[in-house]
């Protein structure tokens, strides 16, 4: 749209070290609610020096946007931040609150990986990983996640073909080797993921992915084991029937085993995402956990402190 853009990661950075630099219109922020403070203090910097206006999205964002408002910010973004931030730039939107649209997931050029590449951003699966959206938006409604408040329960597709096409410009522009698709449900869809696999397979770039244990079964997994599925990560969260009832998950402990047996028989490392100190857990519980974990070994987890964050049921 013949704007100028920059982009930092500043995630790792103490604010107090950070000298933002001069000469551009708009300042904008993104944060998650444990980054908000850094956010909050580089507005009150840009404020301080006179440097141009500014903007927060993200979670915190989209779930205390009275708070940024209060804070000073200029514009506060909630939910999608696409058309949003293009017309906070334009100079189309005044200041305030603005509610994202969401937009066709098909609809926007391919990322600015140039950009990225360019900070000091440390990717977690190294340069050679991709990452990618096939889809944006999970219509579950989890006791523990904000996602419901910030986005809503609408799910978006993108086509498979244009998925495939993201993976051929990484590979060919970035030397990208594997994929790390960020789906919150890689599987949501049935017929729609063996769509995808159709053209996953003859790309020959190894991949993994997050799904739920409700939304796999044995043909489905290998089908994505031979489409060049390496990993697929579960939201197991706990062991324990009893806690996870109450996580609104709509999903059991059985189902939980189940997936990780049907995964490893597929030839698929399982990883999976764990949750510790929940509401219902206590010494007990606790024990009755580890002993879940060491009955079905995931080859590798996550372990997470439960923490109530706004926009939440538990908040």
């Amino acid at each position: 749209h013949g704007i100028e853009v920059d982009y930092a990661n500043l995630e790792t950075r103490d604010p107090r070290t950070i000298e933002l630099p001069e000469g551009y219109d708009l300042y904008a922020f993104t944060s998650v609610t444990p980054q908000y403070p850094f956010a909050r203090a580089l507005r009150d910097d840009v404020a301080r020096r006179g440097l141009g206006a500014t903007a927060v999205g993200g979670s915190h964002a989209s779930v205390s946007p009275q708070e940024c408002r209060r804070d000073g910010f200029d514009f506060v973004v909630t939910g999608y931040g696409e058309t949003a931030l293009l017309g906070i730039a334009r100079g189309a939107i005044a200041s305030g609150i603005i509610k994202g649209a969401a937009i066709n997931p098909d609809s926007p050029p391919l990322p600015a990986w140039d950009l990225l590449y360019q900070t000091e951003y440390d990717f977690s699966y190294g340069t050679r990983t991709g990452h990618v959206f096939a889809s944006r938006g999970c219509p579950y409604e989890c006791e523990y996640c904000c996602s419901p408040t910030i986005y809503g329960t609408r799910v978006g597709y993108r086509s498979a073909s244009s998925v495939a096409d993201e993976i051929r410009a990484l590979r060919k522009r970035r030397g990208v080797e594997t994929i790390y698709f960020f789906d919150p449900t890689f599987t949501l869809n049935r017929r729609r993921t063996m769509a995808l696999l159709q053209e996953l397979a003859p790309l020959g770039v190894e991949w993994t992915c997050q799904t739920r244990v409700d939304r796999v079964d044995f043909e489905l997994l290998n089908a994505m084991k031979a489409a060049g599925c390496t990993q697929v990560s579960f939201g197991v969260e706990t062991g324990l029937p009893d806690v996870h009832a109450n996580l609104n998950k709509a999903t059991a402990c059985s189902l939980n085993a189940d997936a990780i047996r049907m995964s490893r028989d597929a030839g698929l490392l399982v990883k999976t995402f764990l949750i510790g100190a929940l509401p219902d857990d206590d010494e007990r519980t606790a024990d009755r956990f580890k002993s879940f974990i060491l009955a079905n070994r995931p080859d590798r987890w996550l372990y997470s402190t439960f923490t109530p964050f706004p926009g939440t049921e538990y908040w």
